[in-house]
């Protein structure tokens, strides 16, 4: 498949899924959520990270705050939220008395934000529109969470968050395009196959 068919697959792919994911009635995406975040410790590395980056969820995206704030109140774990600076995607920590306000990409983003050193997060957990067993992604074409997955420590464990209904048989690639290591949906854990030359993009 060239490029230009690639593009133009996402794009349909995108829409699909979106369509998918919107289609999950309110109530029973929060169930789902509850369930997705439950499943999550059953990842060994999720339950020894010291430190956790998560996203604000936007949309019908599975909701994450509740999980934060277990995380950062009952387990005194440190919490990592994204927010932009000059177009790439950075974490900064945040506290659960910290304020959030509407950020221009979409969703919400701490008031106060500085961004903090990559290699501070011992796990990152990622929102998209589809996910493959093999850990490739498809987000929303901004390509913010890919650059910002090239960046991260190797030993920074990569999570993705997704509905069962969000797993494909496979997900249409660019050689941009950043991989994760587990997929967790409301069904479990999904270990990502890994790939021949070790790299992200599979």
């Amino acid at each position: 498949m060239d490029d230009a068919s690639i593009i133009e697959h996402k794009a349909e792919l995108r829409a699909r899924m979106l369509e998918t994911r919107n289609g999950i009635d309110p109530v029973h995406r929060l169930e789902l959520a509850e369930t997705i975040h439950a499943k999550i410790y059953d990842l060994p590395q999720f339950r020894e990270a010291s430190s956790l980056g998560l996203y604000w969820a936007s949309g019908s995206e599975v909701l994450t705050i509740s999980l934060a704030i277990k995380v950062w109140e009952q387990e005194e774990r440190r919490i990592f939220l994204p927010f932009v600076l000059n177009g790439e995607l950075q974490l900064t920590e945040w506290r659960t008395a910290d304020p959030v306000v509407d950020a221009a990409y979409g969703g919400m983003h701490p008031r106060y934000r500085r961004a903090a050193a990559l290699e501070e997060v011992d796990m990152l957990l990622v929102p998209g529109l589809a996910f493959d067993s093999r850990g490739r992604r498809l987000g929303t074409g901004t390509g913010h969470y890919d650059r910002l997955l090239a960046r991260l420590d190797p030993r920074t464990t990569r999570v993705g968050l997704c509905f069962a209904a969000q797993m494909i048989d496979e997900v249409p690639i660019e050689p941009h395009d950043q991989r994760v290591e587990f997929v967790v949906t409301e069904d479990g854990v999904v270990a990502c196959a890994p790939v021949a030359n070790g790299t992200h993009a599979g």
